[in-house]
This record gives structure tokens, sequence and C-alpha cells, in this order.
């Protein structure tokens, strides 16, 4: 049924950006795209057993349909991001997995001898046919962990000529994405140490892990009570102080890690609709937020500004925060 839905969608999605891939050399990656060793337990580093994903022996590695799908979502991206997707060492599709979908870098450093510096990205399978505004109503769900009270719910409005489940499964990669690049090193440019390191964190360096799972707070300190973690939200003024508080989301308020990722995220989807696109999160019968909006804070529109430089992302990296 799952492999029907997406060859449904792939029906109707744009196959003209299909030509800039090819100029982008981005045709190898077809064949990096497997299906998980259901027996992988990783990625989580820990000293002398890692051992990088591994694709499944045997059926079903991946069906035709889901491949040319997350090659469509690719050929959707625009810029740094399509280039650093399409040099993903591989991607890998979870079945059957409660675990979310994550991105991982293997560093030198720690993993050394194996495939040193490769990059990763799994994608838990039930992210194929979600929406963006779907991903984000699961990101924001209690069942998740990331919040304790169910508020609101998200609605999109995406351009015709792409079915919106591919800005979904954009989303997912570029927020991975966006994980690997915080391990490589945080981005150092003076624009993004003032929007992402400056605000509102005082300190990420403390207790910083070398694997994030998701929505954990025990890392970065910031002051949190007049914005609260979104764990503590109550109510949905709690969770308007995040979203007009500097934050892109509620999960990026979570820890500076995801505080970057997600709007790296966010200005990635947008730019690869050319900003038609309209993202928004509807808490209560007074108040829609606008999600790739800066919502007049000069402290989200520094972040999305510095997320949309994606050449600085890739080569101004430091080494020393992994």
């Amino acid at each position: 049924m799952r492999a029907f839905a997406i060859f449904v969608l792939l029906l109707f999605a744009p196959f003209e950006v299909s030509r800039e891939a090819k100029a982008l050399d981005c045709s190898t990656i077809a064949s990096r795209i497997c299906t998980l060793d259901p027996n992988y337990d990783g990625p989580i580093p820990s000293s002398g057993n890692y051992t990088p994903p591994s694709c499944q022996n045997g059926d079903p590695i991946i069906t035709p349909a889901e491949k040319m799908f997350i090659i469509s979502a690719i050929n959707q991206a625009k810029g740094q991001l399509q280039k650093d997707l399409c040099s993903l060492t591989h991607i890998v599709i979870m079945r059957n997995s409660t675990r979310p979908s994550w991105g991982f870098w293997e560093n030198p450093a720690y993993h050394g001898g194996v495939t040193p510096g490769g990059t990763y990205i799994a994608i838990n399978s039930d992210d194929l046919t979600r929406t963006f505004s779907a991903k984000q109503d699961v990101n924001n769900n209690p069942n998740s962990n990331l919040m304790n009270v169910s508020i609101g719910n998200h609605q999109e409005n995406v351009p015709g000529n792409v079915v919106p489940e591919l800005y979904g499964l954009l989303y997912v990669l570029a927020h991975e994405l966006g994980h690997i690049k915080w391990h490589q090193s945080l981005n150092n440019t003076p624009s993004c140490q003032n929007a992402i390191l400056n605000h509102p964190w005082s300190d990420i360096t403390t207790g910083q892990p070398r694997w994030t799972n998701f929505g954990e707070n025990d890392f970065g300190v910031r002051d949190h009570s007049q914005i609260p973690w979104p764990q503590d939200v109550k109510n949905s003024n709690d969770l308007l102080s995040i979203y007009y508080g500097g934050f892109a989301t509620a999960l990026s308020s979570a820890n500076p890690e995801e505080d970057f990722v997600e709007s790296y995220a966010i200005k990635a989807v947008s730019q690869a609709c050319n900003n038609k696109c309209v993202f928004q999160y509807v808490i209560d019968q007074n108040n829609t937020v606008k999600i790739n909006d800066n919502r007049g804070s000069p402290n989200l529109g520094g972040k999305f500004s510095c997320a949309s430089n994606f050449t600085s992302f890739r080569q101004r990296m430091r080494r020393d925060r992994y």
C-alpha cells in the first residue's frame, strides 16, 4: 500500500528539476539508497564497537517508487543543500520502526579506519508519506515526548506543481543534514554566532553530547523562566512565547542544536518552493503563527539568514565541538 501511495505521488511530482540534478552529477545517489538492516542498533557512538549503517540483504531492499520519490525530493532542493544531499554516503529507510529519522556524521577522530567522514541519513518509512505540516504535528504531539500537552495543529499552502509530501520529505532530509553539519562543527561566521550562539544560548559547550536524542534539553544554557522548555509547555500562552520568542518551532527551543537545525530545514524548504509556501501553526482560535516567517523577530530573522548561506555551512567548519 505504501509503495502504491508513493507511486501515485510521483505521478504529480515535477520532472524538470532532474536536468538540474544531472548538471550537479547527482545520479549516483540512487545506488546509495537502501533499506537499513533491521538488526542495526546504531549509530550512537561508543568506543571500540562502532559499525557504520548497513543495508539490508534480501527483500524488500527498496522499491523503485520509494527511490524515485527520495531522488525527486533531492532534486527539489536548491544550491548547496542539493549538493550536500547528493554527496551523502548512504540514505537508508527504517521500516517498522518507532525511531525518528536521524542524521549522522562519522567523525574521523572517533571512527577512523571504518569509513571516516561518512555521512548518513536514515528516514523512518512513515516520513515518506507525510506533508511538512503532518511532520510538524508529529513533532509537537505528546507521543513524541517533545511536549506534554496537545495544542493546535499545522496547516499549509504549497504550489500546485509539486505534491506536498515532497516538501515534507525534503524537510526531513534537510533537518537531518542540519544535524550532520552541526556535528561536523558549528558554523563560526559572525552572523551565525550572533544568530544561533548568542541568542538565547549563553553556553552550548557544557555537556554537549556526541549524539543528540530528539528534543533533548539537558545541554545548552538559556533563561527558561520566560520562554519554557517545550516539555514544560502547559497552555497556548506558553507555546506562543516560544514561537514569538525567536525560535522557529517548539522543537528548536529544546537545545541549541535543534535551534540551528530547525532554522536550517525550514529555510531550505521555503527556498525550495521559491518562498511561495505558507506553513502555519494554528495554536488556538485567536493565534495563527506563520512558521516560515521571522514573525517580526530580528533574532529569528538572523537565524534564517544564517541558514540561507549554505556555502558557509559547508566550508567554514570548526572540528572541536563533536
